[in-house]
């Protein structure tokens, strides 16, 4: 099971798209981002995790993050630490809503459910 029980929903519905290989499941928790702007400054926030696969997450954020950002993540429902790219962000729910692909590494963390 991915990740054991921390707080996961279920899977989702059937695919919606011919490129998603993973199975999502709902989770509604808590997630903290942090990334580096266009000028290289820090920039931090704590968004609203919708959906998990162990290729990456479906956040909801309050303020747009830049498309191919690399970020760092924490799940603390998941006790899961990573990082990522962002692969889309476009307005939606309370803000906005983004799509992260983990990195390698954060992909085996999530499919054999340890954390770093």
């Amino acid at each position: 099971m991915l990740f054991g029980s921390g707080g996961l929903r279920g899977p989702l519905g059937p695919r919606t798209s011919a490129a998603r290989r993973l199975q999502r499941h709902a989770l509604f928790s808590t997630v903290e981002l942090s990334w580096k702007n266009a000028n290289g400054d820090p920039c931090s926030c704590e968004g609203m995790c919708r959906n998990v696969s162990s290729g990456g997450l479906g956040v909801e954020v309050p303020q747009p993050l830049p498309l191919n950002a690399a970020v760092s993540l924490r799940v603390p429902a998941l006790d899961l630490r990573g990082a990522g790219i962002v692969r889309h962000c476009t307005p939606g729910g309370e803000g906005y809503l983004v799509g992260i692909r983990f990195n390698r590494m954060t992909r085996a963390l999530a499919r054999f459910g340890a954390s770093g």
